[in-house]
């Protein structure tokens, strides 16, 4: 979202990006390019809309471009592997390319149904991730070919629906509108925000946007805006010392006793409760303090793919 995090980015590339992150919980949100993921560590639970699926080590998901998402991890952390490749990376090489969906997903395992092309996949989304870090010579090209392979790979095993321009018109119009009112919402949550204010500076009725919000994540206007506060919040719990009452009033709650149930019905603690016992675990795992996610450096990124490799990771030996 606006703001929270900057992606790890190779400047050569405008429609392709590739990176690994260390996910406590990620709010509901929504790009416009098809992600292709794998838990090297951990599990986290994935949301699209009213479905959710547990994710494992070792577990792939697939996200279509405009699909709204949410991830969730429990005990610890997660991390994820995330290759993103936006539609327009075929602009220059098809005359028109028809819009896909795939389908039977989320869980890459089920949609490809056949192992050993589950395997290969996240072979190639590793080699991908290693070679878009690394930036040795001629890895342009590499990284091209590879991704290639890995949009091959899935028009060949996945179920998918090609739509025609006139049946996706509306849902692309449908989900770029939403794609709107969530940035409209990260970049203002910490205020007073009414859903009459994003209907009128969007030209929509109330009743019209509240029904494509609902229907787009699965909640309702005001469910979202708690969770994006209180995501806010958590992550400032985690990186600061400030007091309740900063916390609350930066991520636009209006009573600090509002934030605390909030962190009581999800976490079973108060604010400061979840801080201590959080800091404790992060220090005796020497894991990054802040954000609710991290998106890693280049060098620890590849370290960590290395160890994921060598099987480290389900020997225990990684942290």
């Amino acid at each position: 979202m606006p703001g929270e995090f900057e992606v790890v980015s190779n400047p050569q590339f405008r429609n392709l990006h590739v990176f690994v992150v260390r996910m406590m919980s990620r709010t509901p949100h929504i790009h416009r390019e098809l992600e292709v993921g794998y838990i090297l560590r951990g599990s986290a639970a994935l949301r699209l809309g009213r479905q959710t699926v547990r994710l494992r080590a070792m577990d792939g998901y697939l996200i279509n471009p405009l699909e709204v998402h949410e991830f969730r991890c429990e005990a610890r952390d997660a991390l994820i592997l995330a290759v993103q490749v936006s539609p327009r990376i075929l602009d220059s090489f098809l005359s028109e390319a028809p819009p896909l969906r795939y389908g039977g997903g989320p869980e890459l395992r089920k949609m490809l149904g056949d192992p050993p092309d589950h395997q290969r996949l996240l072979q190639l989304c590793l080699a991908l991730a290693r070679s878009y870090l690394k930036r040795e010579e001629g890895h342009e090209y590499e990284c091209f070919a590879l991704t290639a392979g890995l949009l091959a790979l899935l028009g060949r095993a996945a179920p998918r629906e090609a739509l025609s321009r006139e049946a996706w018109q509306p849902i692309r119009q449908r989900r770029e509108r939403i794609v709107a009112v969530v940035d409209f919402i990260d970049e203002n949550f910490h205020r007073k925000l009414l859903l009459e204010e994003i209907a009128r500076r969007m030209g929509l009725t109330m009743p019209y946007l509240s029904h494509l919000i609902r229907e787009a994540m699965g909640m309702s206007f005001q469910d979202y805006l708690k969770k994006r506060r209180f995501e806010h919040a958590r992550s400032l719990i985690l990186s600061t010392d400030r007091s309740l009452l900063d916390i609350s009033l930066e991520s636009g709650f209006s009573d600090t006793r509002y934030m605390i149930r909030m962190f009581e019905e999800e976490f079973g603690c108060t604010p400061r409760e979840y801080r201590r016992q959080k800091r404790h675990v992060q220090a005796s795992q020497s894991a990054p303090q802040g954000n609710a996610q991290d998106i890693l450096g280049a060098q620890e990124a590849l370290r960590l793919l290395d160890a994921f490799a060598s099987g480290a990771f389900a020997e225990g030996g990684e942290g």
